[in-house]
């Protein structure tokens, strides 16, 4: 998603707050697009983020890349001269990414650890009982013991 979108007059695709694409927004819309229940939008932004990291080296993300629709004259995303590469900040979209195709979310504020156990509440249910795949405690979902 671009930071304006092209219809707008003020487009370009180098704008930096006027059509560039900032791969650290795409982390927090594919969550909100996974929370409501929009499914194929969400694997859509995943889809693109993951063809977009693998034209880096290391697979390192920049700050962004230039705004151009993707279409046969751009099949896919055109460096944006002053972008920082990588960016620290970008680093944390596929995590994000990845928290959202697995229907992932937090228990409260963060992570939380109850007894040994790293916890998290699951967003895939099972829909005959309503509870998460994996062990409950204190209605949440084990992911991972320790002693």
């Amino acid at each position: 998603m671009r930071t304006l979108a092209a219809s707008h007059p003020a487009y370009h695709p180098y704008g930096y707050h006027r059509g560039a694409v900032w791969p650290v927004e795409h982390g927090p819309f594919a969550l909100g697009l996974r929370r409501y229940g929009l499914r194929e939008d969400m694997l859509a932004i995943c889809r693109a983020q993951f063809d977009l990291v693998r034209l880096f080296e290391g697979y390192r993300l920049p700050e962004c890349v230039a705004g151009h629709p993707r279409d046969e004259l751009h099949p896919f995303p055109a460096l944006y001269p002053a972008a920082n590469s990588p960016q620290a900040w970008s680093a944390a979209t596929p995590l994000a990414l990845l928290q959202a195709m697995l229907g992932m979310g937090a228990a409260g504020v963060g992570w939380q650890a109850l007894g040994g156990s790293l916890v998290a509440r699951m967003a895939s249910r099972n829909p005959r009982t309503g509870s998460a795949r994996g062990k409950r405690t204190r209605g949440f979902a084990v992911l991972a013991r320790w002693r």
